[in-house]
C-alpha cells in the first residue's frame, strides 16, 4: 500500500497529518470531568426561590461565554443535592436535550453549579488551555451530532464518549496564541451582531411610527387637521379613532380582501423532486426565513402538470396557514426564479391602484398583525389561519403616494440589515477556514 506523504515537519494520526510536536490525547488525560443534577421542582420555594447561585442547562449554552444563567438556585440546594460550584472557565458540553442541542457548549465567566444533561469540563492548566478546547469543540460538532445519531435509543453522547473523545494537543503557548486569534474574530462577530440587533430594533420602532401615522414622511398630513384644537375625545388634531387606533384623518380602514385582485389563493398539494435547474423551483414554508426571505437548506422542484397554475410572480405575497409558522410572510423577488408555491401557503395579490404590494409586506411584520395572527390562529385546536380569515385582516391604507414613501424608508432599512447580515456571515465564513487551519496545525501562529 502506497504510504501517505506527509511534508517535514507533520506527523499521521488517528485525526489526520497534524504538527510533530503535537499530541493526540484523549479529554479525561487532560482534565476533570463530571456533571450536576437538578433539585426537586416539587421544593421550589427551598431550591429555587431566592437563589444567588447560577445554574447551567442546556438553553443557557450559546457556544461561548456564560456570564448568567436562565434559573438560580439557593445555597439550600446545592448542600442538600451534593451540587458543585465550577470555577470561571469550566466548560459544559451538553450531552442529550434534543439533537439540535447536543454537542452546544459554553464556558464559565461567573462561577455557576449544572444539571444532569450537561458534563463539565475543568482543564488541567498546565497542559490544556479551556478557550482552546471551547473552540476544539465547537469546531467538531458535527462529529458529536454523528455520534448521538448513532445511539440506540434517543440521540445523546455520553460521558464516557466525552472522556474519550481525542483532540489534538499542541504546546500550552500555541494553544493559547490558536485560541486568542478565534476570540478576536468572536469578538468581531459580536459587534456585528449587536450592530445587526440595533439596526432591527430601529426598524422595529420606525415601523411602529410609519405604519400607525404617528410619524409623517416629507408633506404628507400637513394639509390635515390644520384647524382646531384639541378634541374633547382627546384625539389630535388631523386624527381620528378607529377600531386599529388612532390613525391620520386621511388614511382609512379596509379589510385586506377589498385591496386584492383576486381572493386568496391556496398553493398546490404535489411532491418535491430532487432540484435539476429545469423544473420550476418549489417554495414551501420551511423555505422562507423569518425576515420573509427565500431561503430554502436545499432547493427542490415540482413536477406536476398544473404547476403553472400557481406560480408567484412580481407583487405577489405568500402566507403561511398553519403549524407554528403561521402567519410568516414572503414577497416574491425576482432573483428568487421560477416559483410554484405549496398547499400549506397562501398567495395574496394586492391591487396596487389601492394597496402597494411593499407595503403589505412591510405590515406583515408589524406588532399589530402579529397580535391578530395570535388571536385568529388559535380559534381552534390545530393553529392556522384560512384564506378567508386573511381576507378580514383590517390594514390601515393610507394614500398611494405615501404607501410608497413608508414602503422605501423601511426596504431601504431592511436592505442595510441585509448587506450586514452578509458581512457577519462572510466573517463567520472566515472564521471557519481559520479553525480548519490553526486546529490542524497546517497554519503555525508560534
Amino acid at each position: 500500500m502506497q504510504s501517505t506523504s506527509v511534508k517535514p515537519g507533520y506527523q499521521v494520526t488517528e485525526l489526520g497529518v497534524i504538527p510533530d510536536d503535537w499530541e493526540v490525547i484523549q479529554l479525561q488525560d487532560v482534565s476533570k470531568l463530571s456533571s450536576g443534577t437538578t433539585p426537586s421542582r416539587a421544593e421550589f420555594d427551598l431550591y429555587f426561590k431566592a437563589g444567588t447561585n447560577h445554574w447551567v442547562k442546556t438553553t443557557d449554552l450559546t457556544n461561548s461565554w456564560i456570564n448568567k444563567t436562565e434559573e438560580q438556585i439557593t445555597n439550600i440546594a446545592v448542600s442538600q443535592t451534593n451540587l458543585s460550584i465550577y470555577p470561571k472557565n469550566t466548560i459544559f458540553i451538553a450531552m442529550y436535550g434534543g439533537f439540535n442541542q447536543i454537542g452546544r457548549t459554553g464556558i464559565l465567566n461567573v462561577q455557576a453549579a449544572c444539571n444532569q444533561a450537561l458534563i463539565a469540563i475543568q482543564a488541567k492548566p498546565n497542559l490544556l488551555s479551556p478557550r482552546y478546547l471551547l473552540s476544539y469543540l465547537n469546531f467538531k460538532v458535527d462529529y458529536w451530532k454523528n455520534v448521538a445519531s448513532s445511539s440506540r435509543k434517543d440521540p445523546n453522547i455520553t460521558s464516557k464518549d466525552v472522556r474519550q473523545f481525542s483532540l489534538p494537543l499542541p504546546p500550552l503557548p500555541e494553544q493559547k496564541a490558536i485560541a486568542a486569534a478565534l476570540s478576536d474574530v468572536d469578538a468581531l462577530i459580536a459587534a456585528q451582531d449587536a450592530l445587526i440587533a440595533k439596526k432591527r430594533d430601529i426598524k422595529t420602532a420606525t415601523m411602529q411610527q410609519l405604519l400607525t401615522g404617528k410619524v409623517r414622511l416629507g408633506d404628507f398630513g400637513q394639509r390635515v387637521g390644520a384647524s382646531g384644537g384639541q378634541r374633547s375625545d382627546g384625539v389630535p388634531p388631523g386624527y381620528q379613532q378607529t377600531e386599529l387606533g388612532v390613525i391620520p384623518e386621511d388614511w382609512v380602514i379596509n379589510k385586506l380582501s377589498k385591496l386584492l385582485k383576486e381572493s386568496p389563493k391556496y398553493g398546490i398539494n404535489a411532491a418535491a423532486v430532487t432540484y435539476n435547474g429545469k423544473l420550476p423551483t418549489y417554495i414551501r414554508i420551511t423555505d422562507i426565513s423569518e425576515d420573509g426571505y427565500f431561503k430554502p437548506s436545499e432547493k427542490v422542484c415540482v413536477n406536476h402538470d398544473q404547476s403553472d397554475l400557481y406560480n408567484v410572480c412580481k407583487g405577489d405575497i405568500l402566507l403561511a396557514r398553519t403549524g407554528a409558522s403561521v402567519g410568516k410572510s414572503y414577497i416574491y423577488r425576482e432573483d428568487d426564479g421560477e416559483l410554484v408555491y405549496a398547499g400549506f401557503l397562501i398567495k395574496v395579490s394586492p391591487d396596487n391602484s389601492k394597496l402597494l404590494s411593499d407595503y403589505l409586506f412591510q405590515y406583515l411584520k408589524t406588532s399589530h398583525y402579529w397580535s391578530w395572527v395570535t388571536v385568529m390562529s388559535m380559534r381552534s385546536g390545530q393553529p392556522g389561519i384560512n384564506g378567508n380569515e386573511y381576507g378580514q385582516l383590517l390594514i390601515p391604507t393610507p394614500p398611494l403616494p405615501e404607501q410608497k414613501a413608508i414602503a422605501t424608508v423601511l426596504s431601504d432599512m431592511d436592505a442595510e440589515i441585509t448587506a450586514l447580515e452578509a458581512q457577519r456571515d462572510k466573517t463567520r465564513a472566515i472564521k471557519q477556514g481559520m479553525m480548519q487551519e490553526l486546529l490542524t496545525g497546517r497554519t503555525r501562529l508560534v
